[in-house]
């Protein structure tokens, strides 16, 4: 994930329902450490941390750190309403998600993560091991391609000054 811009949103009832204060969605770019640590209070909703904060996620190579501060703010409303965060910007299909904590379903679409939790959290870590699909073709930077292209030229030259050039001495 390292280098993928992720989207975070609390959402509810539904997966498709941003809930809470704006700003409604947060952004980060992964990176090691925790430069990128997002947050989501009750007041503030995502950015700088006012009033209860709910959660915080550090986003790691392959994993996310979940962070629960304070109880309280979900509800088990059953199958039919979501109460949680969903997460988008994954540069590479998620085949498979498993977090270290049993009061919430994770599940994923493609790119997408989402944690709906099952009622009040207790106060807390956990985290989400997540497994990538490495099949995924990915783009070279520019310079890797440029390096690439020069030595294949450097290759053709050095081949065709060793080639006999077919004139008589």
């Amino acid at each position: 994930m390292l280098g993928d811009t992720l989207t975070y949103s609390r959402n509810y009832p539904s997966p498709g329902t941003p809930y809470g204060p704006a700003p409604l969605t947060g952004q980060a770019t992964v990176v090691t450490g925790d430069s990128d640590l997002m947050s989501w209070s009750a007041a503030g909703g995502w950015g700088p941390e006012s009033g209860t904060v709910y959660a915080r996620f550090n986003a790691e190579a392959n994993s996310i750190l979940v962070s629960l501060p304070n109880t309280g703010g979900y509800i088990d409303t059953g199958p039919d309403f979501f109460d949680g965060y969903v997460i988008t910007g994954f540069s590479h299909d998620i085949l498979a998600a498993q977090a270290t904590y049993t009061g919430l379903t994770l599940s994923f679409l493609s790119r997408e993560l989402r944690l709906d939790f099952l009622g009040d959290i207790p106060v807390g870590e956990f985290s989400i091991a997540l497994r990538f699909d490495d099949n995924a073709a990915t783009v070279p930077e520019p310079s890797a391609a440029a390096l690439a292209l020069t030595a294949l030229l450097m290759s053709g030259l050095a081949v065709r000054r060793r080639w006999p050039s077919g004139r008589a001495a």
